[in-house]
């Protein structure tokens, strides 16, 4: 019988990333939120056991960079906050509590994540199921005759909370089946997964969620190696995410399942479906070049990749239009091809312009100076995260896709502290240098270039 090894680091690592996956709500305590609280001392019981395990030797950060040292600047700035404040010692002003708490929670995440040097791919799966779980009880009250939705009212965040978190949960869902196997038992149970994460998040109805998952997926499709194999996992997914943002007018306009105000447009979606059987037929068109039972991890769909990347920025066009157009939109016609685009563009416009955003609060907190290290914080992280990237490197990509969603997300609306968390993990996982990210596709690919003489690289 195969022994089952324990490894306490990474179990404190994975309860640090379920637990603001499944406490999709703040849980007050002593007019405290607890979850940053919890990941504090899981972070504290980790700093511990490795202090303890160096049997007296230094506790030191492995490299030391810009990015640790404004890091660790933030965390001691937070701390003196809350101890300050809590102490008398600053003046008797009242801060945001949990805002600094939160703070000091992903300061120190970042920091311990250098220490962390092992840590199982499997974390995606792990994620997924929590965030699965979160997306079962944000779903549950908006079902009609549901018994159980005022319990679930009290679980569950509102507003750009729940976009928030329902889009961090997709990313992760899609990224999480795009890295398996075909060959994997379990991978179309993953697929039916992500299929109804994306489906809780369009019940939502946020457009500017909607466009990121767009934007995601192509631009997957767009700058990883074009392997036949990634572009028809990233087909599927397209396929599956417009066809059910399609019909959510059908579901909820012509349906009683859902305690939902419909914003879908009908006549906006079937334009849409019409789009949608146009690609399927260019897709197809490509797809059929393909010789029969021909290896997909061996092919290089170069000329498809390149009309992925005239998609991807004429929709970056597209929405930069519609976020700056304001009031113009609002004098195109209600039917037709203009009462398409109007449909597409008032939402958008109205979401992006109305409410507040996750930096607008810090720079209330912690001023210009302090906002200003943060970006600079970000900037450095992402640059190290680019550094990883390249076509063969899926997982590296992955984790830079993550990172353009937060930021993305920090500017357009307000983060919630459990988002924020995750977001931390997954960023403070892909800029160390861990086993995770030399997946078993590289040692793949090395195999294929040995016996086949390069021939993975045909392309088409």
């Amino acid at each position: 019988m195969k022994r089952i090894s324990f490894n306490f680091d990474n179990t404190i690592y994975y309860l640090t990333l379920l637990i603001p996956l499944i406490l999709i709500k703040q849980v007050w305590v002593l007019g405290e939120n607890v979850l940053p609280l919890l990941v504090i001392v899981l972070e504290v019981v980790l700093i511990c056991k490795k202090i303890l395990a160096n049997k007296g030797k230094k506790f030191i950060i492995r490299s030391y960079a810009i990015d640790k040292y404004i890091c660790f600047f933030i965390m001691v700035y937070a701390l003196w906050k809350i101890l300050s404040f809590s102490m008398g010692i600053s003046s008797t002003e009242a801060i945001d509590m949990e805002f600094y708490t939160i703070i000091f929670a992903i300061t120190m995440l970042y920091l311990l994540m250098d220490f962390q040097s092992n840590v199982n791919p499997g974390w995606q799966k792990i994620a997924v199921s929590g965030g699965t779980v979160g997306s079962l009880l944000i779903i549950l009250p908006t079902i009609k005759g549901m018994e159980i939705s005022q319990l679930t009212d009290a679980l569950t965040i509102t507003g750009d909370g729940i976009v928030s978190y329902l889009l961090l949960v997709n990313l992760i869902s899609i990224t999480n089946w795009i890295l398996i196997k075909e060959d994997n038992k379990w991978s179309n149970f993953w697929l039916i997964i992500t299929g109804f994460n994306m489906f809780v998040l369009l019940l939502n109805q946020s457009h500017i969620s909607n466009w990121i998952m767009v934007f995601c997926l192509l631009a997957i499709a767009a700058f990883f190696r074009p392997r036949a194999s990634l572009i028809k996992k990233v087909g599927i997914l397209l396929f599956l995410f417009l066809f059910l943002w399609s019909n959510m007018s059908l579901v909820l306009n012509y349906t009683e399942w859902f305690q939902v105000e419909a914003v879908y447009s009908l006549e906006a979606s079937v334009y849409m479906e019409l789009f949608l059987a146009l690609g399927g037929l260019l897709y197809f068109h490509f797809w059929d070049r393909i010789p029969d039972n021909y290896d997909l991890q061996k092919i290089s769909m170069v000329k498809m990749q390149y009309y992925f990347r005239m998609v991807l920025g004429i929709l970056g066009l597209a929405f930069l239009a519609f976020s700056m157009g304001g009031n113009v939109w609002k004098s195109l016609e209600d039917k037709g091809l203009k009462g398409f685009i109007k449909v597409l563009a008032l939402p958008l416009n109205s979401e992006i312009t109305s409410g507040s955003s996750t930096i607008f609060r810090w720079l209330n907190q912690l001023g210009v100076v302090g906002v200003l290290f943060v970006l600079i914080w970000f900037y450095q992280l992402g640059i190290r995260l680019y550094k990883r990237c390249g076509k063969d490197q899926e997982r590296a990509n992955c984790f830079l896709i993550f990172y353009i969603a937060f930021l993305l997300q920090i500017f357009m609306w307000e983060v919630p502290g459990n988002v924020l968390l995750i977001f931390m993990f997954l960023l403070s996982m892909g800029n160390q240098k861990l086993k995770l990210i030399e997946i078993e596709l590289e040692d793949e690919i090395k195999e294929n270039v040995e016996n086949q003489g390069g021939e993975e690289n045909e392309e088409i």
